[in-house]
């Protein structure tokens, strides 16, 4: 049954696209983090959308950073070494 719903959960967690609110994305998957702290497989998921979201931001930016995409990123890049080793 945890399963079933993890699976669930995670297919909610791939529809979330908030077209280029990057930071607005961002928020929705750290809500899903705190709502769902017991599902390692929603957190595996969450994890590759954030890593994801930082390569759509480096996508839009062309490879050009301003100070903050920049700090975008790096919020990203902690996101996932925080959640991590929460798995």
């Amino acid at each position: 049954e945890r399963r079933h719903i993890a699976t669930l959960i995670c297919g909610f967690v791939g529809k979330i696209d908030f077209k280029r609110d990057l930071e607005q994305q961002l928020n929705s998957y750290v809500e899903c983090r705190a709502a769902f702290p017991n599902l390692d497989a929603v957190k595996d998921r969450l994890i590759l959308a954030v890593a994801n979201l930082a390569t759509k931001a480096h996508m839009f930016m062309k490879g050009h950073h301003t100070k903050k995409t920049s700090a975008f990123v790096k919020a990203c890049l902690a996101y996932c070494h925080v959640t991590v080793p929460s798995i």
